[in-house]
């Protein structure tokens, strides 16, 4: 009883003013981080559907490019195709796979803003799937078209905007602290 005593005179503070203060910090820190928690996991579930839909969209663009090319046979085109859909940082790799299992590819490895931590690249590739999109005219299959995303660089750019909210909530929590104090 008398060590909890103790620690209980150490942990709270003997002021009112002091008091209020530790209040008012415990109350900031647990403010500041659910409001943080719950920005971090909407700006995640925001990224990965935007990415999701543009993903669909893109593959629905790039597919009408390829259709004449794939139809007559022109792979210099087709090729030339993907590697016009993989120039922006989203997409890592381009592919067309032809019935007879031939692939063309494009490659495209954009620098992400900063470092991701692996567990964040490992979480956010359990959401992206490629996107396969069958290239068909007059009832035939000429191939899939797939665009594979550069998981690596989306999530560099999620942990960018999380390190900038971390360190913004620490800047706003410093700084309410010092204003009280």
């Amino acid at each position: 009883m008398a060590i909890n005593n103790r620690i209980l005179r150490v942990l709270v503070p003997s002021t009112l003013t002091g008091r209020v203060f530790a209040l008012y910090s415990l109350t900031l820190i647990v403010f500041v981080g659910l409001g943080l928690v719950m920005f971090l996991h909407y700006q995640y579930d925001e990224m990965v559907i935007e990415k999701q839909e543009a993903a669909i969209m893109q593959v629905e663009v790039v597919a009408q490019a390829l259709q004449e090319s794939a139809v007559i046979g022109d792979f210099d085109s087709v090729r030339k195709t993907l590697e016009k859909a993989v120039l922006g940082p989203t997409f890592a790799t381009a592919t067309f796979i032809e019935p007879t299992g031939t692939k063309i590819s494009a490659d495209h490895h954009a620098e992400g803003k900063t470092y991701a931590p692996q567990w964040l690249v490992a979480l956010i590739q359990k959401r992206m799937f490629d996107v396969n999109r069958t290239l068909s005219v007059g009832g035939r299959d000429y191939g899939v078209l797939r665009l594979q995303f550069d998981v690596a660089y989306v999530a560099g750019d999620l942990f960018f905007v999380a390190m900038m909210a971390l360190l913004l909530g620490l800047a706003s929590l410093v700084g309410g602290m010092v204003a009280v104090r």
